[in-house]
C-alpha cells in the first residue's frame, strides 16, 4: 500500500510541476511599473493627477477604497490590428479606457456581476498607449491579479488555453473516479457509503471548473458560473464528512453534528439567495474560514484515528496534503498572502483521493488474499471430509457383509424347522417362527440398504415402482409389534378391508 501511495505521491508532483510549466505560456509583458491610485475620480483628473503611485507587482496592492484607478503602458511591439489584452482577475466591476474614450466594460457599478474572462479587444494600433482601469470592488481585494498580456488575439487564446490544460484535466479524472464509485455504490448495499464520495466527486468538480478561464469560452456569463462555483464549494463539506465518517468508523457524534451544520448553513445560503436577502458570493469569506475550521477538525479526527491504525495513517497523509493546501488558498483568498495565478488545493485533493483509493485498493487485495487462504483451506477440508466418507462406505461394507452372514443363517435354519424338518410343530411355535423369518428378512433388507447407499450416493441406483397390498403390510407390522404390545397389556387387531392397495410403492430397489 505504501509503495502505491509514493507512486502516487509521485505522479501528482509530476502534474504540479507541469502545471506550472503550462502557466508560463501566459507572462506578463507590459511595461512596469504599474501606477495605481485610489478613490472615485473622473478620467480627467486621475489623467492629471500627481496623487499615482508605483508598484513592479500588480498583486501587491492592497484594498484602502471600494474604487481604485491603474495605469498600464501596452508593449510597443504589440501588432497593429487583431489585438486584445488578457487579465487573469479583476475585482470586480471594471471600465478600460484609452486616448480618453471607454473601449471596454464589466459589470454594474455598485452591483456585483460575477467575476469576468478578461478577455478585452484592443483598438488598431494600440502599440505603446496607454490604458486606464477604472475598478470598483466589495471584495477583500481590488483592483488587477495574476498575469497582464497583450498580444495578437488568436495567440493570447492558445497561451491562455495551454495554461488551463492541467486545471482541466483534474477536474475530468475526479469525476471519473466520481463515476466509478458511484457504480460501486449502486452494486452492492454494504458500499452504499460510496455514493457520499461520489457525489462529492461529481459536485468538487464544478467548483474546480469555475476557477478556470476555458469556462467562459463556453458559456459567457460569469454570474452563472460564480453561483456554480460557490454551489459546489458550499455543498462540499455535506457529501464529503459522511462518506469520512464511514470510513473512519470513530466519532460519529461529532461527524454528525458537522454534517448538521454544514446541510442547515447550505440551507440557509439557498434560501437567502432566492429570496434575494443575500448573495451566494456575499457568504464566501466567511464560508472560507468556516471550511478552514472545518478541515482542522476532520484532519484532526482523521490523524487521531490513524494513531494505531497502520492503514489510516495513508489516508492521514493525504488529507493532511488537501488540508495544507487548502488552508494556503484560504489565505490568498483572503488576501493574508500574496496572490497566486492557480490554487494548489486541487493538488491536494487529489493526494487525498488517491490516498482514500490506496486504502480501499489494500482492503480489497486483502479480502482477495483471505478468500485465497479460505478456498485452500475448504479444499483441504473437503478432500478430508471424502476420505472420511470412503473410509465410512467401506467401514458400512463390511459391517453389513459380516451381519448378513448369521442372518441368513437364522433365516435358514428358521425356514427348516417351520417345513417340519424336525418334526411336527403348535401354532404358537408357527406363528413364533414366522415372525423370526420375517424379522430376519426385514434385517436383510436393512443390510441390504446399507450397502445400496454407496450406489445412492452415485446414482447408480433404480427405483421399480409396483402395487402392493395394504392389508399385507399392516398385518407384517403387527405381527413385530404384537410381542411388545403384550407386555404392556395392550393388544392390536387389523380391521381393514383386503382389496386396498398402495399404487407406486418400492417393494425393492435394484442397481
Amino acid at each position: 500500500m505504501y509503495k502505491l501511495y509514493t507512486f502516487c505521491v509521485i505522479f501528482v508532483a509530476l502534474f504540479f510541476f507541469a502545471d506550472v510549466e503550462l502557466s508560463k505560456s501566459l507572462q506578463t509583458n507590459i511595461q512596469t511599473p504599474v501606477q495605481y491610485i485610489y478613490g472615485s475620480h473622473s478620467l480627467d483628473e486621475v489623467e492629471h493627477s500627481s496623487d499615482w503611485q508605483t508598484t513592479n507587482d500588480v498583486n501587491t496592492v492592497k484594498k484602502k477604497s471600494s474604487v481604485i484607478w491603474e495605469r498600464i503602458i501596452l508593449p510597443k511591439d504589440l501588432p497593429a490590428q487583431d489585438t486584445s489584452l488578457f487579465v487573469s482577475e479583476i475585482y470586480e466591476n471594471y471600465k478600460v479606457y484609452e486616448d480618453g474614450h471607454e473601449i471596454y466594460h464589466f459589470g454594474n457599478m455598485h452591483t456585483f456581476s460575477g467575476w469576468n474572462f478578461n478577455f478585452i479587444p484592443l483598438p488598431d494600433n494600440s502599440a505603446g498607449k496607454t490604458l486606464y482601469f477604472e475598478v470598483e470592488s466589495k471584495y477583500n481585494m481590488i483592483g488587477l491579479r495574476g498575469t497582464v498580456e497583450a498580444g495578437e488575439r488568436v495567440v493570447l487564446l492558445g497561451h491562455i488555453l495551454r495554461a488551463n490544460l492541467t486545471q482541466i484535466i483534474v477536474p475530468v479524472m475526479m469525476a471519473s473516479v466520481g463515476f466509478f464509485f458511484l457504480a460501486l455504490g449502486l452494486r452492492s448495499k454494504s458500499n452504499r457509503y460510496y455514493l457520499w464520495l461520489a457525489t462529492f466527486l461529481i459536485v468538487e468538480p464544478g467548483y474546480l471548473f469555475g476557477r478556470t478561464y476555458i469556462k467562459s469560452l463556453l458559456y459567457d456569463n460569469p454570474h452563472f458560473w460564480i453561483e456554480v462555483r460557490l454551489l459546489c464549494l458550499y455543498a462540499a463539506p455535506t457529501m464529503f464528512i459522511p462518506f469520512i465518517s464511514r470510513l473512519l468508523g470513530k466519532f460519529r457524534k461529532s461527524f454528525s453534528a458537522l454534517w448538521w451544520f454544514h446541510t442547515v448553513l447550505l440551507a440557509f445560503i439557498i434560501v437567502s439567495d432566492m429570496s434575494g436577502l443575500w448573495s451566494v458570493e456575499q457568504f464566501y469569506n466567511l464560508y472560507d474560514q468556516i471550511l478552514l475550521i472545518t478541515m482542522i477538525l476532520v484532519g484532526t479526527f482523521v490523524i487521531k484515528a490513524s494513531w494505531k491504525n497502520p492503514e489510516l495513517r495513508v489516508l492521514a497523509a493525504g488529507f493532511t496534503a488537501y488540508m495544507l493546501t487548502g488552508t494556503y488558498d484560504v489565505l490568498v483568498t483572503t488576501n493574508v498572502i500574496p496572490y497566486q495565478e492557480s490554487g494548489t488545493a486541487q493538488y491536494g485533493l487529489m493526494l487525498m483521493i488517491l490516498s482514500i483509493i490506496a486504502v480501499h485498493s489494500n482492503r480489497y487485495r486483502q479480502i482477495h488474499e483471505n478468500l485465497e487462504v479460505y478456498s485452500k483451506e475448504l479444499t483441504v477440508k473437503n478432500e478430508e471430509l471424502e476420505r472420511l466418507s470412503r473410509i465410512k462406505d467401506e467401514f458400512l461394507a463390511n459391517t453389513s457383509h459380516e451381519l448378513r452372514t448369521p442372518l441368513n443363517g437364522i433365516i435358514g435354519i428358521s425356514e427348516s424347522i417351520l417345513d417340519g424338518i424336525g418334526g411336527p410343530i403348535n401354532e404358537t411355535v408357527h406363528r413364533n417362527l414366522n415372525m423370526i423369518i420375517n424379522s430376519g428378512k426385514r434385517l436383510s433388507n436393512l443390510v441390504n440398504d446399507i450397502l445400496d447407499y454407496s450406489k445412492l450416493r452415485h446414482k447408480e441406483l433404480q427405483l421399480k415402482l409396483e402395487t402392493l397390498n395394504l392389508l399385507t403390510i399392516l398385518e407384517s407390522v403387527v405381527v413385530l409389534t404384537d410381542a411388545l404390545a403384550k407386555t404392556k397389556g395392550l393388544e392390536v387387531h387389523v380391521n381393514i378391508s383386503s382389496d386396498i392397495n398402495v399404487l407406486g410403492a418400492c417393494p425393492s430397489i435394484s442397481a
